[in-house]
C-alpha cells in the first residue's frame, strides 16, 4: 500500500512516524534534531525560545495555527494579519488547553472519569 487514508485509526501514529524519520535527516545539525526530535507532536511544534528576535529567525517553516504568551510578539501578528484581536486566549495544545494570557494548562472543562 503507498497511500494511508486520513481519518482512520492509525493515521497519527504513521504521521508522527513518517515526521520522525525525515526529522532524522538533520542529526548532524544537533541542535536543530534535538529541536525536532523533542518538540514535534503528531503535526503540532510546540517550541519556545527565550528572545523574540530567535523565534522565526532561521525557521522558514510555513505555519497555520499560532499561539504566544508574549504580548510584544502578538501585537506584531495582529498588525501583519496572522491573527485576529479577538482569538481566543485558550487553544488545544497537545490535547491540553493552554491559556496564554496566564501560561496556565488544563486538562479541559469535562470532567475527568
Amino acid at each position: 500500500m503507498t497511500r494511508v487514508p486520513f481519518g482512520v485509526a492509525c493515521s497519527p501514529l504513521i504521521l508522527a512516524a513518517t515526521l520522525k524519520h525525515h526529522i532524522k535527516k538533520f542529526k548532524e545539525n544537533s541542535e536543530v534534531y534535538e529541536m525536532l526530535d523533542s518538540s514535534v507532536f503528531v503535526n503540532d511544534l510546540f517550541y519556545g525560545e527565550d528572545s523574540l528576535e530567535n523565534v522565526f529567525l532561521e525557521t522558514r517553516i510555513n505555519l497555520k495555527k499560532f499561539q504566544t504568551n508574549s504580548t510584544e510578539l502578538k501585537n506584531i501578528w495582529i498588525e501583519n494579519n496572522v491573527i485576529s484581536e479577538i482569538d481566543n486566549d485558550d487553544s488545544k495544545v497537545l490535547g491540553l488547553v493552554w491559556n496564554a494570557k496566564t501560561d496556565t494548562s488544563k486538562l479541559g472543562d469535562r470532567a475527568i472519569k
